[in-house]
């Protein structure tokens, strides 16, 4: 997976005149650390990508997808139907991850539907750029400064930041 920054702009806010050749690898290495604690802290892939999701049906009128923003829907189909039959019926809240039916409920089951979709940011906006910045350099810093202290992380500004990306758990 592809990172969330790229290390010029970790060094932005690492605030440093120059790098060594250990301190770029070092940089580097962060920036995969800290993408990947940001995927798991928000709880959801946060780049664009095409995604294949089973979801169980809950009798109600609103699918959760676990992947947002949606960017288009392939397909819904019944995973006891035909796979290339799209279920229609529904329209998209794509901020919120939601396929919502226009009439009646989806069908109570577990894992009876799958869902074909492109979620995430194609650009990722700037308040989560700079969480994962300020991540990298906290943790870049405390390489330098003493290893064995490990001060929360994410800071309570970072957690500010990534709140509005956090998928809530259902």
């Amino acid at each position: 997976m592809a990172n969330l920054l790229s290390s010029s702009r970790a060094k932005q806010a690492i605030v440093q005149a120059s790098f060594s050749n250990a301190e770029n690898s070092i940089i580097d290495s962060l920036c995969t650390v800290v993408s990947a604690l940001i995927r798991s802290y928000t709880r959801r892939e946060l780049l664009l990508a095409n995604h294949n999701e089973l979801v169980s049906g809950v009798a109600e009128d609103a699918l959760f997808l676990r992947q947002y923003p949606i960017s288009t829907i392939t397909r819904v189909s019944l995973v006891a139907g035909d796979p290339t039959v799209d279920v229609g019926g529904y329209r998209v809240d794509s901020t919120l991850g939601l396929l919502l039916r226009t009439s009646g409920t989806w069908l109570l089951g577990k894992s009876n539907y799958r869902v074909e979709y492109q979620a995430g940011y194609a650009e990722l906006p700037s308040d989560l750029v700079e969480a994962s910045a300020q991540w990298v350099a906290a943790l870049f810093w405390q390489s330098k400064d003493n290893p064995a202290f490990a001060p929360e992380l994410p800071t309570q500004a970072m957690k500010s930041m990534l709140a509005p990306y956090r998928r809530i758990l259902t």
